[in-house]
C-alpha cells in the first residue's frame, strides 16, 4: 500500500512539474525531437533507389484525394474546436479546471494540419 502511495505521489509531482513550467515542456519535447532525429539520421528520399521508384510508379492523384478530404475533416475540428473554445470561456469562471475541454480538438487539429501538409507534398512534389 505504500509502494502504491509513493508511486502516485511522485507520479503527481512529474505531473505539476510539467503543468506549472510548459517552457521545461517545450524544451524536453525540442531536446527529444533532436535527439530522436540524431539517432534515425533520416534520408531523402530521392537518396535512395527503391524509394524514388516507389514516388515516381505511386498515382499523386490519391495523395490529392487525401489531402482535400483531411482538409475537410480539419476544417470541421477547427470549427468544433472555436465553437468549444467559446463555449468554455463562458463557464470559465465558474469551473477553473475546464481548459482541458479544448485539449482534444486542438491536438485533433494539429494532427489534421501536419496529415494535410504531409499528403500535399506528397501529391505535388516531383521529387520524394
Amino acid at each position: 500500500m505504500a509502494a502504491e502511495k509513493t508511486t502516485s505521489e511522485s507520479t503527481d509531482l512529474v505531473v505539476d512539474a510539467f503543468e506549472c513550467r510548459p517552457t521545461w515542456w517545450a524544451a524536453m519535447t525540442a531536446v527529444m525531437a533532436l535527439a530522436g532525429y540524431a539517432i534515425a539520421l533520416p534520408t531523402a528520399c530521392s537518396d535512395v533507389m527503391d524509394c524514388e521508384i516507389m514516388h515516381h510508379t505511386f498515382p499523386s492523384t490519391l495523395n490529392a484525394c487525401a489531402a482535400l478530404g483531411l482538409s475537410m475533416v480539419l476544417l470541421n475540428e477547427v470549427i468544433s474546436l472555436i465553437s468549444t473554445y467559446r463555449g468554455v470561456s463562458e463557464t470559465k469562471a465558474l469551473v477553473p479546471d475546464i481548459k482541458s475541454r479544448c485539449l482534444p480538438s486542438l491536438l485533433l487539429t494539429i494532427m489534421f494540419s501536419v496529415l494535410v501538409l504531409q499528403h500535399t507534398i506528397f501529391a505535388w512534389s516531383p521529387t520524394a
